[in-house]
């Protein structure tokens, strides 16, 4: 599947509205099942059934993660990669997550991030 196309079949997948994360800075670590290793990461934006983070690491779509978000509130959440691309400008990956079980903790952190 080309970039292209597969860029147009993320956004054919959106069912909400992003909320960029621009005036916070949401970090964290991240683990990925089956893992001890832990990586930082920070949340690019939060969506009501996911969000999109940038992370120095590469990492695979299907590959089921931890999150422990540290700033700027305290979160666990369980997540599903559904995409992973470079980010030459960033130095980096970006890549959407599809967060495992209730939603409602990312209400939460939209909550906190509106104020």
């Amino acid at each position: 599947m080309s970039e292209k196309m597969s860029e147009n079949v993320k956004r054919e997948k959106r069912k909400s509205i992003r909320s960029l994360v621009v005036d916070h800075e949401v970090n964290g670590l991240l683990t990925k099942e089956g893992q001890d290793r832990r990586e930082p990461f920070l949340i690019w934006d939060v969506s009501e059934e996911g969000l999109c983070i940038w992370t120095g690491e590469q990492i695979s779509p299907g590959d089921v993660l931890a999150l422990t978000v540290v700033k700027p509130l305290t979160l666990l959440l369980k997540c599903k990669v559904r995409w992973c691309g470079r980010q030459e400008i960033e130095n980096g990956y970006r890549c959407g997550l599809e967060v495992i079980g209730s939603v409602d903790i990312l209400k939460k952190l939209q909550k906190t991030l509106r104020r």
